[in-house]
């Protein structure tokens, strides 16, 4: 069976791209608004942080673009060791107590946020050491599926995005509700 029929590869491929797309979404959100990025993940106070939360930003879109576009063994090997180290930052703000501040918004790190970076590393871990192609390269080669490929990637980053963030708060307000009455 050729890779491109393999359900596994497809499966790296797909959760690898989402991985990228998520990466590449959080970081254009810290880089069109850096002050308030700073301010969601917390950094010292001093008029360099707005510089470092969108110096931050702009490492994330360029990781999540050589994801999604580039590839390859070192292109997704670069992409599992920056989900590795996201998963390390977020490990220990929640460890802490502090907010992350990924989507530009200050919320609390829930298992699900762990769970879908670690995930996000071993499929772009995966797709190093196999031979699994990027998105772009799924649209290149099948141009209607691949378009249809995309709409669903935006919509399962979406989606991701909003369990990782908007879902913690919902249960974190659920439990506040329940406590008072």
């Amino acid at each position: 069976m050729s890779a491109a029929g393999d359900p596994l590869t497809a499966l790296i491929a797909v959760t690898t791209a989402l991985a990228a797309g998520l990466l590449v979404l959080a970081g254009a959100i810290k880089l069109r608004d850096p002050r308030a990025a700073a301010l969601a993940l917390d950094l010292r106070r001093g008029p360099w942080r707005p510089w470092l939360a969108g110096g931050l930003g702009a490492g994330e879109v360029l990781l999540g673009a050589v994801g999604l576009l580039v590839g390859g063994p070192v292109g997704f090997l670069a992409l599992a060791a920056g989900q590795v180290g996201l998963l390390g930052a977020a490990a220990s703000r929640r460890r802490r107590g502090r907010t992350c501040g990924c989507f530009g918004t200050a919320s609390r790190v829930g298992g699900a946020h762990l769970v879908v970076l670690a995930v996000g590393a071993l499929a772009a871990g995966g797709a190093a050491v196999g031979s699994v192609p990027t998105a772009a390269a799924l649209v290149v080669a099948d141009p209607l599926p691949g378009a249809l490929l995309l709409v669903l990637l935006g919509l399962g980053v979406a989606l991701v995005r909003v369990l990782m963030t908007s879902a913690v708060a919902l249960r974190d307000a659920v439990v506040l509700v329940e406590g008072t009455s």
